[in-house]
């Protein structure tokens, strides 16, 4: 299958604190849920939605990451690896991507994380990205705990107007960020010469300044295994068929 975008950034350079002692001999994106790496789950998801190059950072362990999925060719994927000696951020592991990989971003780039199983249609996506025009467009999602995660509010028209602490307008849905995004080559111009530093910051001076971003909104799947407690829900989720497995979508 061949999607609307066929490149892709995952981000895999995370310590996984919250997961010790877990991470402390394994790499987070090595953990296992339902019996297989987490990010495997993310590589099956991605390829499958017709992406064909990964651009992967890694840093904790990160030697063990290529050991462990090889070239891609398995998953049918190309993986292009960029370790980092230190943490470059969100943001940071991206420019430092693109650096080494300058056509990596030649249209619009999707950017995931290694540990969030989803089943977001990102076709749908990518394709609203393009026709809004937008610098970014963020997979947003509702949840009742949202202001634990930082708010970020959308108008009627999908374009964000709230993004933590910026507010630009009136906005009528707040939601939480879920990770996921399309970021188009404009969005370099905004960012710090160097790492590190949060995508995050990024977007909120794109919003200060006028920039269009907008919101993907996502009412399926979602989960940051991120805790203990929510690897087991996970498990729980792919037993009992709350995930499927990922397939080309229609």
């Amino acid at each position: 299958m061949k999607g609307v975008v066929d490149t892709a950034m995952v981000l895999a350079a995370g310590r996984g604190e919250r997961l010790r002692p877990l991470t402390d001999q394994v790499p987070k994106p090595l953990i296992p849920v339902g019996g297989r790496p987490m990010v495997e789950w993310v590589l099956e998801r991605l390829a499958a939605q017709g992406i064909r190059t990964i651009h992967m950072n890694t840093h904790h362990l990160g030697e063990r990451i290529p050991e462990a999925l090889g070239d891609g060719a398995r998953f049918g994927l190309k993986l292009i690896y960029h370790p980092e000696d230190k943490i470059l951020g969100t943001g940071g592991g991206l420019l430092n991507a693109r650096r080494c990989n300058p056509e990596m971003i030649a249209g619009p780039l999707l950017m995931v994380n290694a540990d969030v199983l989803c089943d977001v249609d990102l076709n749908a996506l990518v394709t609203q990205h393009r026709d809004t025009g937008a610098l970014a467009t963020l997979v947003l999602r509702p949840d009742p705990n949202a202001a634990g995660f930082g708010i970020l509010a959308y108008d009627h028209m999908g374009r964000i107007r709230r993004f933590l602490e910026v507010d630009t307008g009136p906005a009528a849905n707040e939601r939480m960020f879920t990770g996921i995004q399309v970021v188009s080559p404009g969005l370099f111009r905004l960012m710090p010469a160097e790492g590190p530093f949060p995508i995050t910051d990024t977007y909120k001076a794109a919003l200060s300044g006028g920039y269009p971003l907008y919101a993907f909104d996502h009412l399926g799947y979602w989960n940051d295994l991120g805790t203990p407690e929510r690897l087991l829900n996970a498990e729980r989720d792919l037993a009992e068929g709350r995930l499927h497995p990922p397939g080309p979508t229609s």
